[in-house]
């Protein structure tokens, strides 16, 4: 093992309860994934703490334990990097905050913090609750809507206000929603599992659609910053920050807004659609939780912040517990490794799921039940690190949680303020295993507007 890698090992997690390792076929683990991604990952917590085995090919550790998963997550020797899998994703984000590593990602992170420090954040929730406002006055008064459709549609528009400072388009988000799709058509594809990649200029459709999308994205992102550079007066938005930030090594280049841009815009505003999508589809299979949810925020007072909205926060903290936007995280190692006893080679890809960790009853009571009140300050004390991480950990924990939470809460809050709702289904559609776990088809529910 080289000489300047760490030992990292936890041979047993305590004294009564050692560390479960299970070394499994290759064959068995791909399959499974291939199936049904979502009940393998949920499965494996319940076969070992540390599961050996390949997956499409490629030597995997899955860590199916809190210990484990902090030990790689909060590295800081720089031990642990994005897999080649997840770098695969470089066509869309490029060299931006998610997939960027060492002393690159350490300046952009620097320059990027002031972006989202709480002196900004009366600007964004101004801006979240005038759009949510707005996208609701077009709902119907009674009828149906497919709550992704709407929820991606919102958080696009706040997204886009709040990092370009500009409007969007309906030809244009439509064209970033389109293109998002064929992007997460590609991940999601078995295609993009071999370890090798699949060559750009294949005449496969998915391929082609694919490359496809990524220039449509790009021509929508440099129209936006195009428009941005155009106003002479800066504003309270991330790309005006982007734009005049400066360091000792100078600014951003135009290829690095662009990354962070599309990183911002794509990251930003999926995962808080979700997040929103599933707590909506909960919240109209349980009229007792809704009736909760209309007395906090018939009640609370939206200019002091979502401090004044406990189980509104408790029900998206729930929503992203069972179902994790971010499902699993990659990680390859630099060097040999020592991990929970074991050695772990050079190259190997480690994965963490917060789908299996967040489902998994050693750590959350009955985990398959949508429980928002069991997110007490006592609970979340209670919890090890690594038993819950949506938006990962350590110094890579995506920078704008804060921001997606608030984004999440009042958006919600907005939504309930005006409307009650039914789910229409009793179960959520088929969900896709792409950059994130997105419904396969529209999620319905039948709206009534409150005071009618």
């Amino acid at each position: 093992m080289s000489d300047n890698c760490p030992v990292l090992d936890h041979t047993n997690l305590n004294s009564s309860h050692p560390l479960r390792i299970s070394r499994e076929g290759g064959w068995r683990t791909t399959v499974g994934f291939i199936r049904n991604a979502f009940d393998s990952l949920e499965d494996m917590p319940k076969r070992a703490d540390m599961i050996l085995t390949r997956l499409f090919g490629v030597p995997t550790v899955v860590l199916a334990h809190p210990s484990l998963i902090s030990q790689v997550l909060t590295d800081t020797k720089g031990v642990w990097i994005k897999d080649r899998m997840t770098r695969r994703a470089t066509d869309v984000f490029g060299e931006g905050l998610l997939l960027s590593e060492g002393d690159i990602w350490k300046r952009q992170r620097k320059i990027l913090n002031p972006g989202f420090s709480s002196v900004r954040f009366d600007a964004y929730a101004s801006v979240m609750r005038e759009r949510t406002a707005v996208a609701v006055a077009n709902w119907p008064d009674q009828g149906r809507i497919d709550v992704a459709a709407e929820m991606a549609r919102l958080t696009l528009d706040v997204a886009v206000r709040t990092l370009f400072g500009a409007d969007i388009t309906e030809r244009n988000a439509r064209r970033v929603s389109e293109s998002f799709s064929a992007v997460s058509d590609f991940f999601a594809s078995p295609l993009n599992m071999l370890p090798f990649s699949i060559p750009k200029w294949l005449p496969l459709p998915l391929i082609q659609r694919y490359v496809r999308a990524v220039a449509e994205l790009d021509s929508v992102i440099n129209e936006l910053i195009s428009m941005r550079r155009c106003k002479t007066q800066s504003g309270e938005d991330l790309l005006s920050m982007l734009l005049s930030s400066r360091d000792e090594s100078g600014g951003f280049s135009d290829r690095e807004v662009r990354d962070q841009a599309v990183t911002f815009l794509l990251a930003g505003h999926e995962t808080t659609a979700l997040g929103l999508t599933f707590a909506l589809f909960e919240l109209g299979r349980r009229p007792d939780l809704r009736a909760r949810l209309f007395a906090e925020v018939d009640a609370a007072d939206l200019e002091v912040g979502i401090e004044s909205l406990p189980f509104t926060t408790q029900v998206i903290k729930e929503s992203l517990r069972l179902y994790p936007p971010a499902y699993a995280l990659s990680r390859e190692n630099t060097c040999d490794v020592t991990l929970g006893g074991l050695l772990i080679k050079k190259g190997s890809v480690v994965v963490a799921s917060p789908w299996a960790l967040h489902r998994d009853a050693r750590w959350h009571a009955n985990p398959l039940e949508f429980r928002p009140e069991r997110w007490t300050p006592e609970y979340e004390k209670t919890l090890p690190s690594g038993a819950y991480f949506p938006f990962g950990m350590g110094a890579r924990k995506c920078i704008g949680s804060r921001f997606a939470m608030i984004e999440a809460v009042l958006l919600l809050t907005g939504i309930a303020r005006r409307f009650d709702w039914n789910s229409i289904d009793k179960h959520l559609p088929p969900l896709q295993p792409t950059l994130t776990c997105r419904p396969t088809k529209p999620v319905w529910v039948a709206v009534q507007e409150r005071n009618s």
